[in-house]
């Protein structure tokens, strides 16, 4: 397959999958990791650690809280309790915290 087989079978491949949503991400800048894509309104937190406090606990114990686990979409998963993994409902509230995790080191 030459080069220009493999590009027109790229654009086809594409358009196929233009009814999907997609996240860009930017790879190239390193000091400001995919902070376009983190929207704190729409609670989406690409590759990254979210956390929130717990309340009264968090208040007696400031540095226990809840830790949720977000894709490369955004969407946070957490554990809310035994056997059970809450998808884009986070169980104590909105996150208050995020750490940014590499995807290359993911």
């Amino acid at each position: 397959m030459d080069y220009k087989q493999a590009k027109s079978r790229e654009s086809t491949e594409e358009k196929s999958h233009s009814d999907h949503d997609q996240v860009e991400l930017d790879f190239e800048t390193p000091s400001a990791p995919c902070s376009r894509q983190i929207n704190p309104e729409l609670a989406r937190f690409p590759y990254c650690m979210v956390w929130t406090p717990i309340p009264l606990v968090t208040w007696l114990l400031p540095f226990i809280g809840h830790l949720g686990i977000a894709t490369s979409q955004g969407i946070i998963h957490d554990f809310a309790g035994s056997y059970f993994i809450s998808v884009d409902d986070f169980a104590f509230g909105s996150p208050h915290k995020y750490s940014f995790a590499e995807p290359i080191h993911v």
